[in-house]
């Protein structure tokens, strides 16, 4: 499975090998909690960018608070959608067994599971991880890529590009519920179809979601019509 297109597309590479420099703590840290809140809200670039901003607190106190927080479900709905970027850097490290344990217990909820994934996607064996999950699993925990994606693609190319990617790395059975899925929160964002399907509807890998596609660009009638955004996140 090749590094999912959202990361790809939003992110410059981070260096390789892990980032640890101090033992974890064994319970909440209100410090690392800040902290990562704070990288959260601006996810740095690189692991360079983590250690000029994460001041005092060591890389393993912030990879046990994540942890923390996934497991509480504690996290706004915007920090999960930069949690891709920020895992992209900051990796598991001593964090990565309970959240292994998370993302493949199948009685947990979604909402944990997709933020598991997001966290350990970016893991050395992240792709062999994922593949133990169904199609229909990686499908339901893909909201952390899909919403930030649905929305940039109003208005940036990379994103539409991203949004057609994601669409062809899906397996030609699964396609139509990926396609469900990222209209789920394309129509709660307000994007426009013809933004979100820009790139898809003119790569020949598709041209068998094509008429999906245009149905939903159809659907939607008069271009210069105001998009109507679903409330909700």
């Amino acid at each position: 499975m090749a590094a999912h297109p959202a990361c790809a597309h939003t992110t410059p590479a981070c260096l390789d090998g892990p980032a640890t420099d101090g033992p974890a703590t064994d319970g909440p840290d209100p410090d690392a909690e800040a902290t990562l809140r704070a990288l959260l809200a601006q996810p740095p670039g690189s692991r360079a960018r983590l250690h000029a901003r994460r001041g005092g607190t060591p890389i393993a106190a912030l990879q046990a608070q994540l942890a923390r927080l996934i497991q509480a479900e504690a996290l706004t709905a915007a920090e999960v959608d930069c949690l891709p970027v920020l895992g992209r850097v900051l990796r598991a490290g001593e964090a990565r067994p309970a959240l292994e344990r998370l993302l493949l217990d199948p009685q947990a909820s979604v909402a944990r599971r997709s933020m598991a994934w997001a966290a350990l996607f970016h893991e050395p064996d992240g792709p062999a991880l994922m593949d133990r999950l169904g199609h229909a699993t990686r499908i339901r925990l893909a909201d952390p890529w899909i919403r930030p994606l649905v929305t940039m693609a109003a208005t940036d190319p990379d994103a539409q590009q991203a949004v057609a990617d994601l669409i062809e790395i899906t397996p030609a059975l699964w396609r139509e519920a990926m396609v469900a899925r990222i209209e789920h929160w394309r129509r709660r964002r307000g994007t426009r179809a013809i933004e979100a399907y820009a790139v898809a509807l003119l790569a020949p890998a598709l041209v068998d979601t094509w008429p999906l596609l245009f149905g939903h660009v159809l659907s939607e009638g008069d271009p210069d019509r105001p998009p109507r955004g679903e409330p909700g996140r």
